[in-house]
């Protein structure tokens, strides 16, 4: 599929719709994104029809990106928990996140830490969990959650903690 036509969506929209998913329909969340139908754009908004039921739409924001979970909508009964959902927006590209209140363009060009930071503050969390692939949707859910995988995959398995 081409991503001419996506409008770039926030990491966080994505990893909101991998996290609603469940765990069978998160299996077949890579093979669902490559097999993504082309879409089609109208009155700002881009449209990718999965079959007779299922169409999903995307309505970026003025600032052409994606950037809540109500500018991604599907037409499907399990919406918005749905694969369809899930698979165009993991298909999409990533936007570049907001600039952070006080922090004006050039403040903080990512050259290195902020004067008086140690360089521990600076440095990225460990990745914890099971390794994923770069560019799948689950890489770019587990950049959102700052953990490099999916928060929850694995519940379900194994011994359960509590009660």
């Amino acid at each position: 599929m081409s991503s001419a036509l996506l409008p770039p969506v926030t990491a966080e929209v994505v990893a909101d719709a991998v996290e609603n998913l469940s765990a069978r329909l998160r299996k077949k969340l890579d093979a669902a994104i490559e097999g993504c139908p082309e879409g089609a754009g109208a009155d700002g908004a881009v449209v990718f029809r999965f079959g007779e039921d299922a169409v999903v739409t995307l309505r970026p924001g003025p600032s052409g990106a994606v950037t809540e979970a109500g500018q991604a909508v599907c037409g499907c009964l399990l919406a918005p928990r749905c694969l369809h959902r899930a698979a165009v927006l993991g298909a999409a590209p990533l936007a570049e996140p907001e600039p952070l209140a006080g922090e004006g363009p050039g403040e903080r060009d990512g050259a290195g830490p902020e004067p008086g930071t140690p360089p521990e503050a600076d440095a990225p969390a460990p990745a914890t969990g099971p390794a994923t692939a770069p560019g799948s949707a689950s890489d770019a859910a587990g950049r959102a959650a700052g953990t490099g995988a999916i928060a929850g995959a694995g519940a379900g398995t194994g011994a359960s903690g509590g009660a």
